[in-house]
């Protein structure tokens, strides 16, 4: 929720290309006045909100998606939980030891992107 104008208005977040940090900006809404008065009446009262907090990730594993189910976060929150796996993919091909004994090693060669 940004200030736009003296008033509210949404980002609808960055789509990316192919992984990498290039992209275009999604479209920003800018709310009716009367949308205005109900968001003024509602923002700054903690009893209408609460801080979302990842505490809890449920892994559901499928043949084609993994899936990551939690209670909803921030959009910039979730976007920089994807980065993080995202970064951490090509460390797990390099276990220590004998490599045999872990199944990463036939994930050598991922490629990754961002999607909506």
């Amino acid at each position: 929720m940004n200030n736009y104008n003296g008033g509210y208005s949404v980002h609808g977040g960055r789509t990316y290309y192919g992984g990498s940090s290039s992209g275009s900006d999604s479209a920003q809404t800018v709310f009716s006045e009367t949308e205005q008065d109900v968001i003024s009446l509602c923002w700054d009262n903690p009893e209408w909100f609460e801080d979302a907090t990842l505490e809890h990730i449920k892994i559901i594993p499928k043949t084609d998606r993994i899936v990551l189910e939690f209670k909803p976060i921030d959009a910039e929150d979730a976007r920089a939980l994807a980065m993080g796996i995202q970064h951490l993919l090509p460390y797990l091909k390099k276990a220590p030891g004998d490599r045999s004994k872990y199944t990463w090693n036939k994930f050598e060669h991922i490629t990754t992107e961002f999607g909506n």
